[in-house]
């Protein structure tokens, strides 16, 4: 067979090739967005609302994105942001401590996880599901990080059976640490000078 004939079967059949893939991908795009359409029609059906229709029986593009925030928003209704991280008693005692660290050079970090601040040399899952969901209220680093004092602010929640078990397995882990577990019970007003003095013991 003459090759200019072979060569032009080949780029023909190429030619077909390429248009064969567009034809599928165009008909996946259409398939996806008829299902789209169905999904966003059944939740307006479920909402007892009407669906305006352009003339060539599309949802118009403007309103799907309408719908498709609408889709959002409900689907995360169940959750709202916290204000702020602090209760009522814990950023009153925050304000003091940072009052206290700023001249002690120390930072502070506020509801550490357990399992950021000490681990089992030899892990084992029962190890880490006992501190995996566990903090610790107030956590005072030095400039480069190193821990250098934990605190507890005991409410009146530590008087509970289950607290009182946490509190007891957090005493015996800090206490042959060398770095120590303060527990200061809520007041309402604090000894600056006797906090400062706890925590430079503890250091």
């Amino acid at each position: 067979m003459n090759k200019s004939i072979i060569e032009t079967i080949l780029g023909w059949s190429a030619i077909i090739g390429i248009i064969i893939i567009i034809k599928k991908i165009i008909e996946k795009k259409q398939l996806e967005e008829q299902i789209r359409n169905q999904k966003l029609q059944q939740y307006y059906k479920e909402k007892n609302m009407e669906i305006e229709h352009s003339q060539n029986n599309k949802i118009d593009p403007n309103l799907l994105n309408k719908i498709e925030d609408l889709c959002q928003k409900e689907k995360h209704s169940n959750y709202q942001i916290n204000n702020n991280i602090f209760t009522d008693t814990e950023k009153f005692f925050y304000k003091v401590l940072k009052e206290i660290t700023i001249k002690m050079d120390l930072t502070i970090f506020t509801k550490v996880r357990l399992a950021d601040i000490i681990y089992s040399p030899k892990f084992n899952y029962k190890d880490f599901n006992r501190i995996k969901a566990k903090h610790i209220d107030f956590v005072l680093t030095d400039k480069d990080g190193n821990i250098k004092a934990l605190i507890e602010l005991d409410d009146k929640s530590h008087e509970q059976e289950k607290r009182k078990e946490r509190d007891e397995f957090l005493n015996n882990i800090f206490q042959n640490q060398k770095i120590k577990l303060l527990r200061i019970p809520v007041k309402y007003s604090y000894n600056t000078l006797e906090l400062k003095q706890k925590i430079e013991e503890s250091l």
